[in-house]
């Protein structure tokens, strides 16, 4: 919710984008995830601070940078020191990233 809050302060559109269920297993050890990509949606879409949700099926956002072409990337401030796979692509569209506290 903070993380939300944070970045509404720094842009005029939140756009979040949620990694469908096949993405989600792919990327963890466990076979499924907590809700549904539908839920997760929903719940997301609910809050006030979200303009617009989408998903991705890939197994990072790269495709949907290039298509949506953002000016602000924000990740949590946990991936501040972890490699960030869509580094380049945000760059690519001149996005600026923003690692934020939540």
């Amino acid at each position: 919710m903070r993380l939300l809050q944070r970045i509404q302060e720094e842009v005029d559109l939140v756009i979040v984008a949620v990694n469908a269920d096949k993405a989600l297993r792919a990327s963890q050890e466990d076979e499924s995830p907590s809700a549904p990509l539908s839920d997760r949606m929903e719940m997301i879409d609910a809050l006030y601070m979200v303009d617009f949700v989408t998903s991705f099926i890939e197994s990072t956002a790269d495709e949907l940078i290039r298509c949506l072409r953002p000016d602000v990337y924000a990740k949590g401030a946990g991936w501040a020191t972890r490699v960030l796979p869509e580094r380049e692509s945000a760059e690519a569209v001149g996005a600026r990233i923003l690692f934020l506290d939540d």
